[in-house]
């Protein structure tokens, strides 16, 4: 019996850490896979519609409590869309879906491609997932320029668009909402330097990067810590300089794409001189006019 026990001690040890460092919620609320697969393959199914422009068929997977109002409210078109996260209640027969849809947003006949966190209610009926909507979501609407308000609906109540006072204000608004921590750096043309450039993603949805210098300087590598990010996330760019030479660098520019608000954010790359070379530069003197 010793040897079982040591067997048995030995494998709890080795458990023990592992059922420690996940959390409870996931343990005993997870959804069993039958179940979280058919919901999630009704969610492609009523998103995919809409991608796809096919309304009827998104409408075979709506409760039928949501039905008129279904029916009544405008349908977006998105590009695609993709299932963030699912947060399941009530004994798995309910269940809140949050989605990332990425959608072309006009503003005065102009295409500003962007990408829209959505939460969408589900519930069983009848064995099978619908989607519905709660009384709160009738009165707000999720767009680029956040949650828009209707004040208090009722489901037969006509879906009015939401009204945006200056709609180019509010498309700088949304582009603002990306932002580095520096647009200029210096590093040196004669000895190895690195400088180093936050970038803040204030969207509610997800965004990708890219980084790219407009003309090639020998010497200098590009790093991004990260290419995807989600709402509230910040990556860094590394831009690190191993000079082959001690001759001087012509400033150049380096730009960080972003994907889906097609914005480039130019950062100006400057490169100081050796010291022996900056001695050797005649200084001008000021004009007599701007002399104290």
């Amino acid at each position: 019996m010793r040897p079982l026990a040591t067997l048995a001690f030995c494998a709890l040890s080795t458990v023990a850490p592992l059922l420690h460092a996940q959390d409870a919620k996931d343990l005993f609320d997870k959804a069993p896979p039958p179940v979280d697969e058919a919901l999630r393959a009704r969610i492609h199914q009523f998103y995919q519609a809409h991608v796809d422009g096919k309304y009827r068929i998104a409408d075979q997977v709506v409760a039928e409590d949501s039905k008129d109002f279904y029916f009544a409210a405008q349908k977006p078109k998105y590009n695609n869309c993709e299932t963030v996260r699912i947060n399941y209640s009530e004994n798995f027969t309910k269940a809140d879906a949050v989605i990332a849809c990425k959608a072309d947003w006009y503003i005065h006949g102009e295409r500003n491609p962007t990408t829209l966190t959505i939460t969408s209610n589900w519930k069983i009926e009848n064995g099978e997932w619908f989607w519905y909507i709660k009384q709160q979501d009738l009165n707000e609407r999720a767009t680029p320029f956040g949650t828009m308000h209707y004040g208090d609906r009722k489901p037969e109540d006509p879906v009015k668009p939401p009204v945006i006072g200056n709609p180019l204000a509010a498309a700088r608004d949304i582009l603002a909402q990306v932002r580095v921590d520096k647009k200029d750096v210096m590093l040196s043309s004669y000895q190895p330097a690195t400088e180093t450039v936050e970038i803040k993603n204030g969207m509610p949805g997800s965004i990708s990067l890219r980084a790219a210098a407009d003309a090639l300087t020998p010497g200098l590598s590009l790093q991004l810590d990260k290419t995807e990010l989600n709402a509230g996330e910040t990556a860094h760019l590394v831009l690190r300089m191993e000079p082959k030479d001690k001759t001087a660098k012509a400033t150049t520019t380096v730009r960080i794409s972003i994907s889906p608000t097609g914005q480039s954010i130019p950062v100006t790359v400057r490169y100081a001189i050796p010291p022996e070379i900056e001695r050797m530069i005649p200084k001008v003197d000021a004009p007599a006019s701007t002399r104290k």
